[in-house]
Parts: C-alpha cells; structure tokens; sequence
C-alpha cells in the first residue's frame, strides 16, 4: 500500500511551551494519530500536538481523503505555522465518499505506521463520533476497535461528546495563537472553539 509521508522539518528551536499534559497523555512516548481531514484535527488537537512536540513526544499523523493541489499548499503551511519539530504527516488519499469498506486499507497503514512489535508507550489518537463524515467514521471507528485489539493499544478520542469527557487541555496563550493561525491557513471558514480547551475521551 503507498501511504504518502511528508516528514517533520528538524527546526530551530522555538520559545518554551508551558502547560502540562493531562495524566491520559503524560504517560506516552510516540502517538499515530488519524484524522480524516486536516481541519479536523487542528479543530480538535492543534493545541495538544503543541504540547506533546514541547514534551519531546513524536506525532505520525495520517490523513484519510484525497486533497486538491490547492488544498495540500494550504495544509502544509497550515503545519508550518504550528512550528512542529516532530511531527510526520502522511496521506492515504482516498477519494470520497468513503466508509467501513475501505477499514482494511486504513487499518493497513495505520499498522505501517505502529510498526509489527511497537515499544511501549504507543497511544493511538483517533476522531470520535462527535465529528463529521458520518461515513468515514464508520471506517475510522473499525479501524480504532481492530487496533485497539491486536495491539493491545491504548485509543484516546478527540473531540468526544460532553459527558464522555476523559481528559482536556487548556491551551496556553501562544499555543491558542497558533492553532489559529494554522486554521486559519486551511480551513478560513471553520471557528476555532471557544474556550482554548481540547476534550479527549478513552
């Protein structure tokens, strides 16, 4: 399966990052992280792959659907202006519409990126059921149960609905700038949440 990767950039060091990650993060070493779209991960995660980066821990994020040449300019310099030091992207690029019959392809890759025997302290990081693409979610959510099995892994949802609320982030005042000028730079008609939190639930 071809999985396309854009490495993280090694960059100059940027300016301390305060906060701490919440007791359901601070344990983990590497996370994979699944998002269908972009934007919908920096809705719901932009801030805490600032605070996880600022930890020392790496981020592979795969992306599911397909993108526009437009599109994929915006998302790289989306990426940039979250100032990662290591965080690698990669893209599927399936067309849409797509859902549960495209789980053994998502599963594929994802496998690719954990690895056959992962170390320790690998936590996978997937959408829950609160975001959009009802259908992909479906494929998203096989994905999240098949992993969660054979790799006896711990699966942290972004953005759950209220009340299944399992850990959160405050995100600091540079933290927040940021996240929304990376928002800003792919998706300039989605509002960033108000609050400067983001919601995580097992």
């Amino acid at each position: 399966m071809d999985v396309a990767g854009h490495p993280g950039r090694t960059r100059s060091p940027v300016g301390a990052r305060p906060g701490r990650l919440p007791s359901a993060l601070s344990r983990c070493q590497r996370v994979v992280a699944l998002t269908v779209r972009l934007p919908e991960f920096l809705l719901a995660a932009a801030g805490t792959a600032q605070r996880l980066d600022a930890a020392g821990v790496s981020v592979d994020l795969l992306e599911l659907a397909w993108l526009s040449s437009t599109a994929e300019r915006a998302a790289v310099a989306a990426l940039d202006r979250l100032e990662l030091r290591a965080l690698s992207r990669h893209r599927l690029a399936m067309l849409a519409p797509f859902g549960v019959e495209r789980t053994g392809d998502v599963v594929a890759a994802m496998s690719e990126l954990i690895g056959f025997d992962p170390e320790p302290g690998v936590l996978c990081l997937v959408p829950g059921p609160g975001d959009g693409h009802r259908a992909a979610y479906q494929a998203v959510d096989a994905t999240a149960a098949l992993i969660a099995d054979a790799y006896r892994m711990r699966i942290l949802r972004y953005a759950p609905a209220v009340g299944a609320r399992t850990a959160e982030v405050e995100l600091e005042p540079d933290e927040w700038r940021r996240k929304c000028d990376s928002l800003a730079a792919c998706a300039p008609d989605v509002a960033p949440l108000s609050g400067r939190r983001e919601f995580f639930a097992t």
